[in-house]
């Protein structure tokens, strides 16, 4: 028990220290982190207290020994061989814990809250009849607020607002299907998810900013996406404007699994799309969650082989100088 709680309240520790160093990477980068490493710099906060705790726990991954026995079990470390030697840090441990869950649970709750209310709309978006246009399939209901979005976990669905439906020209509207299919294809929804779980799983400070650097990186991509389908951005740009006049005045609906097409900052949106240089850059329709998890894993597995043992005495070391002899 004390060495599962220590391991946890170590893992939290480590991933907030990444989440404020991944805070100050992409404060300094600007506006120039792509989609791809802006959802890096939440994922891999997670993957770095996975591999320091796996770093811990087996700290002879690569020679199979025993690496305790050879400076004495003389204070309180972390060991998959030893866990009695955690109870002494069990105390310190669950004060992390607890002023964590102080922080995280709230945020936990209402992502739960908007996985549910997701789950409703995703339900009712369903029941609606299912048209084509482009040979992208989608479906229209009425929600003017928010125009056209896509949601849905594993299934995403397009669906867009009947009335904003019948504002739009021929182009526009291909515009807003193949805006609304780049996110299918880029499966947005989920990587929303496992963004919004990750910031609150390591309590990450100002994550919101975080999370609006991907949307932003993400709608751009996909204007970029529906630019090049249609030839050209200027229809694009068209139905960015009337989306934003034909949405009703009020609170955007949150949907944990769903993304709206009125995300991100609709000027610069439109000022990016109307750049001479937009058109020529490539589209990134890759599953950002999917290539941020890829090389979390990677680098966590890298870190347990190569870093395992000088982790382990760091540790042990630190655990020795405040906690005290066992």
């Amino acid at each position: 028990m004390g060495l599962f709680v220590s391991l946890f309240a170590l893992f939290l520790l480590t991933s907030a220290a990444g989440g404020l160093g991944a805070r100050l990477f992409a404060r300094a980068a600007g506006q120039r982190l792509s989609s791809p490493a802006s959802a890096a710099t939440l994922v891999g906060s997670s993957f770095l207290g996975v591999g320091v705790c796996a770093s811990l726990v087996w700290p002879g991954v690569v020679r199979m020994a025993c690496h305790c026995l050879e400076h004495g079990l003389h204070h309180p470390h972390l060991c998959i061989r030893h866990p009695d030697f955690a109870e002494a840090i069990l105390l310190p441990a669950t004060f992390v814990i607890c002023a964590w869950g102080c922080l995280a649970l709230p945020r936990f709750a209402r992502l739960l809250h908007d996985l549910w209310r997701t789950q409703r709309w995703s339900m009712l978006v369903a029941t609606a009849p299912v048209k084509v246009c482009d040979g992208v399939r989608f479906r229209l209901i009425d929600a003017p607020a928010l125009g056209a979005c896509t949601t849905g976990l594993f299934r995403p669905m397009i669906a867009v607002d009947q009335g904003l439906w019948r504002t739009l020209a021929e182009d526009e509207r291909r515009a807003v299907i193949h805006h609304e299919d780049a996110h299918c294809q880029r499966r947005d929804p989920l990587t929303l998810v496992i963004l919004r779980a990750c910031a609150a799983l390591c309590v990450v400070p100002l994550s919101a900013r975080l999370l609006g650097r991907w949307q932003a990186s993400s709608e751009t991509e996909c204007d970029r996406h529906a630019a090049a389908r249609l030839g050209t951005p200027d229809p694009v740009a068209a139905a960015l404007l009337k989306l934003e006049r034909h949405r009703q005045i009020g609170q955007v609906p949150s949907l944990a699994a769903g993304v709206a097409a009125t995300g991100g900052d609709l000027a610069e949106r439109v000022r990016t799309l109307l750049d001479p240089g937009f058109s020529h850059a490539r589209v990134n329709l890759a599953s950002d969650a999917l290539a941020a998890t890829l090389v979390g894993v990677s680098l966590s597995a890298l870190l347990t082989v190569l870093g395992g043992e000088a982790l382990h005495h760091a540790t042990e070391t630190l655990l020795g100088l405040l906690v005290g002899a066992h």
